[in-house]
Formats: C-alpha cells, structure tokens, sequence
C-alpha cells in the first residue's frame, strides 16, 4: 500500500494470458487451487487497520460474528458499518435494540454518524426489505441480531443474492 507501506494489501490483476476465466458464482462451482490463486476479486477499499484484521473483503461478503451477550459484538458491526458507509450506504437493522437510547449513546460514544449508515428497527423481512428499496444503492446490511429477526440464514442469503448485498449479522453464543 503506498499511503501506509503495508505489504500484500495492494489490488493486482492476474495476467490476462493465464487462460482462466472468473465464474459468475462460486457457490457450488468447483475451482483448482492453481486456478483459485491465479484469480483477482474486486476488493474493498477499506483503510490499513481494519485491512490488518480482516483481509482483503470482497465486495460482497458474508460476516458471522458469534459470541456470548456482553462480548462487544454490537459495537464490532457498528464501527464496520460505519467505514463501509464511507463507500457506499449501509443499512443496520438493529432487531434486539431499535432505535433507542442505547444505540444512540453507541452512537455518540463510538463517534460514528453518518449520512450513508441508516438504522432500521425492522423486526421481520417484510420490513426489512421495505427498508432496502428506500435505499436503491445501499451494498451492504447489517443485522443485529439473527436471533431477533428470526430469520434462517438461508433467507439471508437470498436477500443478499436478490440486492447484491455484503452481509453481516451477529449471534448470540447461548449455552
């Protein structure tokens, strides 16, 4: 990276003459490792500390964050939420906690408004898609909790398919 000197963190191009060809969906398609290294995908411009944490993340992606109630999680998807809305408008449905006073003072205390992270406190799909077609170019969603929502993650995925969408969603670590 020429702004911070991190090493591996730079966007390459294979070389066009490699003969393999990006599929259009990984998912279910078998790929060589020889082939799979030889590819490039469209990474996020995300800044050199959270590039040290998590790796090059694709544009579209797709985030568990697992953990006991109390472990920070919340906090976790608001602040990568927050650099995400930097490049494109994010929507965080917080399910377990609304609009409230206590995502407010998150909020307020990790200093992260913003004009592009749009919190909804949709507590089922129906809302939650009606809170996507507000928001036509909105690439990512975060949702807080899983368990909250009651929604399977296969009807997550779905959604992300049907709007292109860099997912994320927290779950709760319970017994």
């Amino acid at each position: 990276c020429r702004a911070c000197g991190a090493w591996n963190t730079v966007r390459w191009t294979a070389p066009a003459s490699n003969g393999v060809v990006l599929p259009q969906r990984f998912r279910g398609d078998l790929i060589t490792t020889a082939q799979l290294a030889k590819l490039d995908m469209e990474c996020m411009p995300l800044p050199c500390e959270w590039r040290e944490r998590l790796g090059r993340i694709p544009q579209r992606f797709g985030m568990l964050l697992f953990g006991v109630p109390g472990s920070l999680k919340t906090t976790l998807l608001l602040l990568l939420a927050f650099v995400l809305s930097k490049i494109s408008p994010v929507l965080f449905v917080a399910a377990e906690e609304g609009q409230s006073n206590s995502v407010i003072e998150k909020i307020k205390r990790l200093e992260i408004q913003s004009t592009n992270l749009f919190v909804s406190s949709a507590v089922n799909a129906t809302e939650m898609l009606a809170d996507l077609n507000k928001l036509p170019n909105c690439k990512f969603l975060f949702l807080d909790s899983v368990q909250a929502f009651n929604i399977s993650l296969i009807e997550l995925s779905q959604i992300s398919e049907q709007f292109g969408l860099g997912v994320a969603v927290s779950c709760h670590a319970v017994k």
